[in-house]
């Protein structure tokens, strides 16, 4: 995920319970939009297939680019997709919140792209606001002054990189060290840095290393040549 984009779900999940737990109203969005195929890709097709077309109409209709044609496609689609659903799941769980999704593609035509509209960002940000507060007798003031502190630090991350000391929790965005290794293909030569401690993987057969090639050589500037 990019950057800030959701919370770590790793820890909202109870491996020995398998369950998701104390996950936010985002963190839910991120989680219909992006993973809830590979969540359910154990299931039969008759399943799997409405559960994959509900996230990809999520993935449409939140995008950042929003066309009229398709979204008349979304409208017809659907009512089709919720009739599907409604083969396998309870009747008690399509409730108002499930209809809902029907309304979706004439709000985006009105209001234009769902995600300069919701609150997510907001409600993130007041979160961190109210967790800022160290003086409870001025929680205005509080605020301001903690706030005021991240914005000059982020400030001296950015344009004093090397002459003052700057927080080590950065943004990835901060600071991308540029140097590069002629000798290494690119796919290994990106900008940015790790999301977590670095770990040691061997692959067990012979068919991981093949997808493992397969990854590398289909992302590498040096073979689009010869895909062309």
């Amino acid at each position: 995920m990019p950057d800030g984009y959701c919370s770590n779900l790793g820890r909202c999940a109870d491996v020995k319970t398998r369950r998701v737990n104390g996950m936010k109203s985002h963190d839910n969005h991120v989680f219909m939009e992006h993973l809830l195929p590979s969540a359910f890709s154990s299931m039969p097709s008759h399943v799997l297939n409405p559960l994959t077309k509900i996230n990809q109409f999520f993935k449409n209709i939140c995008a950042s680019t929003l066309r009229v044609d398709e979204l008349e496609k979304l409208d017809k689609l659907i009512p089709i997709i919720l009739c599907q659903l409604e083969q396998f799941f309870p009747l008690r769980f399509f409730d108002s919140i499930e209809h809902l999704s029907v309304h979706m593609e004439y709000e985006a035509k009105l209001g234009g792209s769902i995600q300069y509209r919701w609150m997510y960002p907001f409600e993130r940000f007041m979160g961190d606001s109210k967790r800022s507060i160290q003086n409870r007798a001025k929680i205005e003031r509080s605020i301001c002054v903690v706030y005021v502190h991240k914005e000059t630090s982020y400030f001296l991350g950015h344009y004093f990189i090397g002459r003052v000391l700057v927080p080590t929790t950065t943004r990835n965005e901060v600071y991308v060290d540029s140097e590069r290794d002629p000798l290494t293909l690119s796919v290994f030569n990106l900008p940015g840095r790790h999301s977590g401690k670095a770990r040691e993987h061997w692959m067990v057969d012979s068919k991981e290393y093949r997808s493992a090639h397969v990854q590398v050589l289909i992302n590498c500037a040096e073979v689009k040549p010869y895909l062309e």
